[in-house]
């Protein structure tokens, strides 16, 4: 679902395309991502930014405390 608009996805040929910087966030369009950008998702795109490299650390962190990536 559009985050701004709240199109759905696949309604009237809607494809959602991830905030390139977040990936957290789906808009139907340039139109709608720009609204939502200056609406305040500046905000929390940073925050959802942080979140994810976090995430991805401790994912990390944990394949290489389970043997490391690739089996050997």
């Amino acid at each position: 679902m559009c985050a701004h608009c709240l199109a759905p996805e696949g309604g009237h040929g809607v494809v959602l395309k991830a905030c390139t910087r977040c990936k957290a966030t789906f808009y139907c369009g340039r139109a709608c991502q720009t609204a939502h950008w200056k609406a305040g998702h500046k905000k929390e795109c940073k925050r959802f930014q942080a979140e994810a490299a976090e995430r991805r650390k401790a994912e990390e962190d944990a394949d290489e405390g389970a043997g490391g990536k690739g089996g050997g």
